[in-house]
């Protein structure tokens, strides 16, 4: 269960980052990020864990398929209340569960390919995608945003954090 609770943390810090912004800076289209908004990266990172939800009833999860819903871009109490739901969820699943992953990595609509994944893979790849979006997020805030006071571990792996503690110890 030791992944639930840390992919619940890590969805803390999410719905941390989004509370400590305002609506102005949470929307706006920012260089660093290519033009895109801290708001754009934060429903990106949601739609995966709708996603999973939904092919987990399924049995077959499509994150190439995801509905992109655009209120999360722009209304935090939203993405705030999204994030509590999947929070409170995501205990909920059986971890051993088999799941189907259906993708399409090429360009052509044919090249569709489905590949064997269980729960708790597609969980730890919700919490690596979540962490690898909160880096670039971290990122952004600290170039446009210097006056957001964001936790120094935000965005960064646990693998690597055990690696800075074991580093420090010795």
């Amino acid at each position: 269960m030791e992944i639930v609770s840390n992919s619940q943390s890590i969805l803390n810090q999410l719905i941390d980052v989004v509370k400590s912004m305002t609506e102005k800076e949470y929307i706006l289209k920012l260089n660093v990020l290519n033009k895109s908004s801290i708001g754009q990266h934060i429903r990106h990172i949601i739609e995966f864990y709708i996603e999973f939800e939904k092919g987990y009833e399924l049995g077959t999860i499509s994150y190439d398929k995801r509905i992109r819903n655009l209120e999360f871009e722009v209304n935090q109490n939203r993405v705030v209340s999204e994030i509590e739901t999947i929070i409170s969820n995501i205990k909920k699943y059986n971890l051993e569960k088999e799941l189907l992953i259906e993708s399409n990595h090429g360009l052509n609509e044919n090249d569709t390919i489905f590949s064997k994944s269980s729960c708790r893979r597609e969980i730890v790849y919700a919490l690596d995608h979540t962490v690898h979006h909160l880096a670039i997020i971290k990122i952004a805030i600290q170039v446009e945003f210097k006056h957001i006071n964001i936790a120094s571990d935000l965005g960064i792996a646990p693998s690597t954090l055990r690696n800075i503690q074991k580093t420090c110890v010795q």
